[in-house]
């Protein structure tokens, strides 16, 4: 058995720092720099030589999850735990649509995000200094082509009716603005003090499940 997590749109790997798992070791998948206009569906076939075993485990924070589904059509995926992401389109919510039909993703640059944080930061999640930093790190290390590339593929993404046969397990947090709770149909674990960078400060809640159901 592998694991492997993919992190949320713009951060990086050390949003798992505090997830572990006895005796199986974690394997981090990093975002590749995205051609312009590539698909979802290309994207995710660039990670499948990096991706080896025969139980696979998939975790994916946010963004990532959808790329965890994604992979999942591709090749056989055991489980795949979503942490603060969606399975179905129609979870995103309502934001989202106008960010796609105002293209506003071609707005987005890495420093503009990143020297944003400080403003909106706590309302999503980052209520002191580290978690702000560590946030405005992850942003500010991105191009400019992959973030507009990525928020241009999230609010445009269709599920297409996920034609996999993973283990699909939902974790979210009552709190979460980015994914309002209210908005997803079937949730495995809610952590009603969770908001969308849950998966750093509720690391050992999360966990717990994950080991639970892994033993199943």
């Amino acid at each position: 058995m592998r694991i492997y997590t993919i992190p949320g749109l713009g951060f990086d790997s050390r949003i798992f720092r505090n997830i572990h798992v006895d005796d199986i070791e974690i394997h981090h998948l990093e975002w590749k720099e995205p051609l312009p206009d590539q698909s979802l569906t290309s994207y995710a076939k660039s990670y499948l030589p990096e991706i080896q075993g025969d139980q696979i485990i998939l975790i994916g924070h946010s963004f990532g999850g959808i790329l965890s589904l994604e992979i999942s059509k591709l090749i056989n995926i055991e489980k795949i735990f979503l942490i603060s992401s969606i399975r179905h389109e129609d979870e995103m919510p309502l934001t989202f649509n106008a960010i796609s039909k105002l293209k506003l993703y071609n707005l987005i640059t890495p420093n503009q995000l990143a020297q944003s944080v400080p403003f909106w930061g706590r309302f999503y999640d980052y209520t002191n200094g580290e978690e702000m930093q560590l946030a405005m790190d992850m942003i500010k290390r991105n191009s400019k082509t992959y973030l507009k590339w990525a928020v241009k593929t999230i609010v445009n993404w269709k599920s297409e009716g996920l034609k996999t046969q993973a283990e699909i397990y939902q974790i979210h947090g009552k709190k979460d603005k980015t994914f309002p709770i209210s908005k997803i149909s079937k949730v495995d674990l809610r952590i009603d003090t969770g908001g969308h960078f849950m998966v750093f400060k509720h690391g050992k809640e999360i966990s717990n499940f994950i080991q639970n159901h892994l033993n199943q």
